[in-house]
């Protein structure tokens, strides 16, 4: 995810160049709308989830740690 988001242009000069798995993604501006379409597509061809309209919120986007707990929850 991390390499996801520091290497895709939609993100380049949104985030710290070290940013913490809990930099908030979503409260910091670096993740909007566009930025949480490619994720989401990102996710769903790399790992084989599906990411429904309603889990579209900041409890699952709202860092990496709460995207990773998401994959994994979806991918059990």
């Amino acid at each position: 995810m991390r390499e996801f988001l520091t290497t895709n242009p939609v993100f380049r000069g949104l985030l710290p160049a070290d940013f913490s798995d809990d930099f908030p993604l979503v409260e910091s501006g670096a993740l909007d709308s566009i930025g949480l379409f490619n994720l989401v597509n990102f996710i769903e061809r790399k790992f084989g989830v599906t990411v429904e309209p309603q889990d579209l919120n900041e409890t699952y986007f709202g860092n990496l740690n709460s995207i990773e707990a998401f994959v994994r929850s979806r991918q059990q």
